[in-house]
C-alpha cells in the first residue's frame, strides 16, 4: 500500500518491457484490502497508482528507446516519439533500506537541454522539478524506494 510497494510495482513494469511477456496485470484495484492504488475508504489515489499514471505518458509516445541501467537497484525505461522523451526510473531495493542514490544518466546528444523531473516518493508525489543535461549529462538523486519520470 505504501512507497515500497509502488516503487516495487513501478520495477516490475520496467522489467517488463525487456523480457518476453505477453500480459503484465494488477491485482487488484477493487476497494479492499489488497489494492495498493486507491485508498479504501476515501477512494483518492495512493502512492502506488502514479507508477501507472508515469508509464502511461511512456506508452502515449509510442516508441521504446533502447535504455539500460549498470546498477542493480535502478530500473529504467524510455521512450520516444517526434522528438519528446520520456524515461522512468525507479530505484527498488527489496530491504526497505533507505538510502539516496546519485544516478548519472548518459543521453544521446540531442537530449541536452531542460528536463522535467517528476518524483513519487516518500516525501514527495508527482512533485516538478527542471534540470539540465549538459554534453549528454544529466545528474540526479533518487530517494530508495522512489520514481522519477523524466519528460524533454
Amino acid at each position: 500500500i505504501g512507497m515500497h510497494g509502488a516503487a516495487f510495482t513501478a520495477a516490475i513494469m520496467t522489467v517488463g518491457q525487456s523480457v518476453p511477456l505477453d500480459m503484465l496485470m494488477y491485482y487488484d484495484a477493487r476497494p479492499c484490502v489488497f489494492n495498493g492504488l486507491f485508498d479504501y475508504y476515501t477512494l483518492r489515489p495512493l502512492k502506488g497508482y502514479y507508477p501507472f499514471v508515469m508509464f502511461s505518458r511512456l506508452c502515449d509516445l509510442e516508441n521504446a528507446v533502447e535504455c539500460r541501467s549498470d546498477d542493480g537497484d535502478i530500473y529504467a525505461v524510455a521512450a520516444e516519439k517526434d522528438g519528446k522523451y520520456a524515461l522512468m526510473l525507479t530505484h527498488y531495493r527489496p530491504d526497505k533500506a533507505k538510502a539516496v542514490k546519485s544516478v548519472e544518466l548518459h543521453l544521446d546528444g540531442t537530449a541536452d537541454g531542460i528536463w522535467q523531473a517528476e518524483f513519487l516518493d516518500r516525501d514527495r508525489t508527482m512533485e516538478t522539478v527542471s534540470l539540465s543535461a549538459e554534453n549528454g549529462k544529466l545528474v540526479l538523486d533518487i530517494p530508495d524506494d522512489g520514481v522519477v519520470l523524466l519528460t524533454h
